[in-house]
């Protein structure tokens, strides 16, 4: 019985031990550093310093580029839907491409607030560690530096107030030493935590920085001497190490001369001290280091660069997303960009100025109408045909047609826009359902549209509107024409053109209306 409790015992003990092993082992996961910590901690000399260093002002200058391509990304896209918007005369089409010109707007504005919220903290950090790179690189070079023997030894009496009570006095002015080229070897070998794609502000806490002894003091070892019959020295050729009466030559501590006098100054680095530094106050803080002005250069200048890292790591340059990228569902209500849905609706006269919520169904309807059902109808008719379908312009030369993708990143961006708003307002008075004069109708992608010409055309045998080229021919075409409307076809905006207007027939004439009348927001 007594050996029965004593092994189960042991077993509790065992138990326990691992238990706590476990915890420990838990804990030691949970504070592992981040990667970019990790980085930090390996650039334990002054060569793997100034390639992290560097590396970090890369990344972080990495962040603003993309952010500043993003942003002229989104502006070319802007423009582009601009130019859509701005030269379709179609009702429902110009609805569509206005609120998505007006989330492009939106996302355009975003992404420049972000680049100019982060540019300033980030700038700074940059500066800041080419500077902290540069310090480094001189360092290095004079602590490792090396004697440069060119001036002449001279053999007299007492210096002075320096050696003001000596009988003999070997002098050796204007002594040099020469700072050393530093080897570093890039990126460093064998330190994979030390890799390009790891050293980045994401969840940094803490940045290299030299110690202070490495930073403000250069150190030698002198061995001063004496051979033979003081007296007996005398001065020697440029070049030599001390005063001697002949062969005044240093080497492997031999001194040369039967009589010498003088002092061996052998040039020491101090070991290359390099530690990691929080960005913050204290380990459970995220109060950046504050710089300070009166605690001497060392930590003035140290103070400067945590100081400006910890603001860069904490400044945010988010990536906007791009107004081409929206999907039909997400102007639903119940979708992330349903406010332009609510703002479209309001300009059209659909809901009270005052509504905050757009009733489910009614929103379904008026997206219908205006993008269509499917749910590609966007990226199918809207955004496909600003590379495809030809705007037909005219500026100071002759009419060109280009898409609109290309039009935005021309010279004549401008151009075209004014002349499509000369152009819209010329059309204003007799606005109908078909589509802007300038689009290409053999680059024609608008899914709906040719469904519609195919009902009203091509399924029962009569001539599709949008392929007869004269207007007489145009406006002879048999068959049953639109409700309120007297012909098949109608010649609009010198093109031939369905002439009845693409909605939802569940919709009402007061919505239809509406459409029709759009004019902008």
């Amino acid at each position: 019985m007594a050996q029965r409790s004593k092994a189960a015992g042991q077993i509790k003990a065992q138990t326990l031990t691992a238990i706590a092993g476990l915890v420990v082992a838990a804990k030691t996961l949970g504070l592992a550093s981040p990667t970019a910590d990790r980085a930090a901690a390996a650039a334990t000399d002054p060569c793997k310093a100034i390639w992290y260093l560097d590396k970090l002002s890369d990344h972080i200058r990495g962040l603003l580029s993309r952010g500043e391509e993003n942003r002229l990304n989104l502006e070319n896209q802007a423009e582009q839907l601009q130019l859509a918007y701005i030269s379709t005369a179609n009702g429902h089409k110009k609805i569509g491409y206005g609120i998505l010109l007006a989330l492009a707007t939106d996302r355009l504005a975003q992404q420049a607030a972000s680049i100019q919220q982060a540019k300033r903290p980030m700038t700074a950090a940059t500066q800041k560690l080419a500077n902290l790179s540069a310090t480094l690189t001189t360092l290095l070079r004079m602590q490792n530096r090396h004697q440069k023997m060119t001036a002449t030894p001279t053999k007299g009496t007492a210096v002075a107030t320096i050696t003001g009570s000596a009988a003999v006095t070997c002098t050796y002015t204007g002594q040099t030493q020469q700072a050393a080229t530093p080897l570093c070897q890039f990126p460093p070998e064998g330190e994979d935590k030390l890799g390009a794609d790891k050293i980045t502000l994401t969840d940094l806490t803490k940045l290299p920085y030299p110690t202070q002894k490495y930073t403000d003091e250069l150190q030698a070892d002198i061995y001063a001497f004496w051979k033979g019959t003081v007296t007996n020295t005398a001065s020697t050729a440029a070049g030599t190490p001390y005063c001697s009466n002949d062969s005044p030559t240093y080497n492997n501590g031999n001194i040369g001369g039967t009589n010498a006098i003088g002092a061996i100054i052998i040039p020491k680095p101090h070991a290359p001290e390099m530690a990691p530094n929080s960005l913050f106050t204290s380990e459970n803080s995220q109060e950046c280091v504050q710089p300070t002005t009166d605690k001497g250069p060392y930590l003035d200048a140290k103070t400067a660069v945590l100081h400006a890292v910890c603001e860069a790591q904490k400044a945010t340059l988010t990536i906007t997303s791009s107004a081409l990228d929206a999907k039909l569902a997400d102007f639903k209500s119940d979708g992330q960009h349903a406010s332009y849905t609510l703002a479209a609706m309001k300009g059209q006269g659909l809901l009270a100025a005052t509504a905050t919520e757009i009733d489910k169904t009614k929103a379904e309807e008026f997206l219908k109408v205006v993008f269509g059902t499917k749910d590609s109808a966007i990226e199918d008719d809207f955004i496909k045909p600003l590379s495809a379908n030809k705007l037909s312009f005219a500026g100071k030369g002759k009419e060109q047609k280009e898409e609109a993708n290309k039009i935005a990143k021309s010279n004549n961006a401008g151009i075209a826009i004014a002349f499509f708003a000369g152009q819209a307002s010329k059309a204003e008075a007799t606005k109908s359902s078909g589509e802007q004069a300038a689009v290409d109708p053999s680059k024609k992608s608008d899914s709906e549209d040719k469904t519609e010409e195919k009902r009203n055309g091509g399924n029962t045998g009569k001539p599709v509107c949008s392929t007869i080229q004269n207007q007489t021919e145009c406006e002879a075409v048999q068959g049953t024409p639109t409700p309120g409307k007297k012909k098949v076809c109608g010649w609009i905006e010198d093109k031939c053109q369905d002439s009845s207007i693409l909605v939802n027939k569940h919709l009402d004439l007061t919505m239809v209306a509406a459409f029709i009348s759009f004019v902008g927001f």
